[in-house]
């Protein structure tokens, strides 16, 4: 469960830093498919620690049930 909660709290750090970014304008645009998107300046790298914290939960969580 420590490693949910720490998924938890760094997948709301990185929405705070997304908002942050929507605010200050680091923005770009996107286009797929023809369609025009605006989105938030943010790596989809950011996400592997949070990722990785729910991998090892899932681990922790299987070994003891």
């Amino acid at each position: 469960m420590l490693f949910a909660v720490a998924s938890m709290v760094v997948a709301g750090c990185l929405e705070i830093k997304r908002y942050e970014a929507v605010e200050g304008g680091r923005l770009y645009n996107q286009t797929i498919n023809g369609k025009n998107y605006i989105a938030a300046e943010t790596s989809v790298l950011w996400q592997i620690p949070q990722y990785g914290l729910i991998g090892f939960g899932e681990v922790f969580a299987s070994i003891g049930g």
